[in-house]
């Protein structure tokens, strides 16, 4: 099964947003490398594989799943796990939520 993202174009800003978060560094590199790889589309998502982020960020695959479920937790990605029609595993599908995450600070509930 294969999920259609929300497709948003992320604020012109949103790499400066995000390297002004005060989160680990390691962190920072892996949400940044997802933002770049999602702007490359003109989306706020992206679909690279662990291998890919962690050839971009040079550190370790285990590393980068490490990093991503921080990122989910913070609010800042959404992960979906992606299926081909044959049931194999594909990349998951990354939506940066960042810019809502930021809204929502800034603006008094």
């Amino acid at each position: 099964m294969i999920l259609e993202p929300h497709t948003e174009s992320l604020p012109y800003n949103i790499f400066l947003r995000a390297f002004e978060l005060r989160i680990k560094s390691t962190t920072k590199m892996v949400l940044l490398t997802l933002i770049s790889e999602a702007v490359k589309n003109d989306e706020n998502f992206c679909t690279p594989s662990h291998e890919r982020i962690a050839e971009l960020c040079c550190i370790q695959k285990i590393t980068v799943i490490k990093h991503i479920g921080f990122l989910e937790d913070m609010g800042l990605i959404r992960k979906d796990t992606r299926v081909t029609d044959s049931k194999s595993c594909a990349t998951n599908l990354y939506t940066i939520t960042l810019h809502n995450h930021l809204r929502a600070i800034k603006e008094p509930a």
